[in-house]
């Protein structure tokens, strides 16, 4: 795997679940893993070795050659970092609900896709913030919520986030504030 791969600098799979000890990735059908399986790739930098997330990124990128078929912008790119995520409830973004912390699943230069313990509405705006780096400030984005389902086999919900530009939301949003 190359240096600049942005999985390259995870220490654990994105993938993995540490909370419910589930893989996310389930093509066909449920993976749980065995200790074995977990203390040699999905806890580890080895995780860019396991048959799993090897065939998942085969699967990402075969279906990002295929551009008819691909209605993303973006290129995808598998990731599991830590977020804090405020729901956006107030006219010109004052008021904000409280602390939510959700992980990414995978990133572009779009929007990401989050896993969260509970939903989100389709829709609504949410701030996040993140560390870039070690020592570094606190950076903080607006987002949209596009779409939130329930995943019945890790028990999670995926969402899927749009950044939104120079901290406005998009016009029908601005047009109602």
């Amino acid at each position: 795997m190359k240096k600049n791969h942005p999985s390259a600098s995870l220490r654990n799979c994105p993938y993995w679940l540490a909370k419910s000890r589930k893989c996310l990735i389930s093509r066909q059908g449920l993976f749980i893993p065995l200790e074995s399986h977990i203390s040699n790739y999905c806890t580890t930098l080895r995780h860019t070795h396991c048959r799993l997330y090897v065939d998942e990124l085969f699967v990402q990128q075969s279906s990002s050659r295929v551009s008819k078929l691909n209605r993303r912008k973006y290129n995808r790119f598998p990731s599991g970092h830590q977020l804090t995520l405020q729901q956006v409830t107030g006219a010109n973004s004052r008021r904000q609900a409280s602390l939510k912390t959700v992980y990414t699943t995978n990133e572009s230069a779009g929007g990401l896709q989050i896993r969260t313990q509970s939903p989100l509405f389709n829709g609504s705006l949410v701030s996040f913030s993140y560390k870039s780096s070690a020592g570094s400030a606190q950076q903080k984005k607006l987002a949209r919520v596009m779409w939130c389902r329930y995943q019945k086999d890790t028990l999670v919900y995926l969402a899927g986030l749009s950044f939104q530009k120079d901290g406005k939301s998009d016009d029908t949003s601005s047009k109602t504030g």
